[in-house]
């Protein structure tokens, strides 16, 4: 009975190491990996959104925004993203969501960028389509971000 008392414990302590370590995981990659690379992300999107809610912005104004400004944040942005390594296997699943959403938001920006050069319709309307792909990515990591927080009782909220 003792040693059955003794593998019982130990099987406890190591799940509790888990349940420590994904929480630890999670922890580190909300608070400490994730707040700077969001932080370009939204500078990109800000910018971009800023200059289609001005309706007096003319295509060159919005290409040169792309190339210069939008599309160069984003792509750091993404290469950072990237290098984010998550040791847990679920985080990881989670951030590969995240990955790529932004992958096809960035195609999408190149595709705006490149329709917008070549006065070209279909570009504009697959650029759309890379933008839905997108969300469906997007709202799926922050779904299953919050519901992993959830089960590691921790508060996490995304704007």
């Amino acid at each position: 009975m003792k040693r059955f008392s003794v593998i019982i414990l130990t099987f406890i302590l190591m799940l509790t190491g888990c349940v420590n370590q994904n929480k630890k995981d999670l922890f580190n990659y909300i608070n400490a990996e994730l707040p700077p690379v969001v932080e370009m992300e939204n500078n990109a999107l800000e910018k971009y959104n800023n200059l289609i809610s001005n309706n007096n912005y003319t295509y060159d104004t919005f290409y040169t925004a792309l190339k210069n400004e939008i599309i160069p944040t984003y792509e750091d942005f993404l290469n950072k993203l990237t290098k984010i390594s998550p040791k847990t296997e679920d985080l990881k699943e989670i951030h590969n969501l995240y990955i790529e959403g932004a992958k096809y938001q960035l195609k999408a920006l190149k595709l705006l960028q490149k329709g917008i050069e070549e006065k070209d319709n279909e570009l504009l309307l697959k650029s759309s389509e890379f933008l839905k792909k997108s969300k469906k990515y997007m709202t799926e990591y922050k779904n299953r971000i919050v519901t992993l927080a959830e089960k590691y009782h921790m508060e996490y909220k995304l704007d």
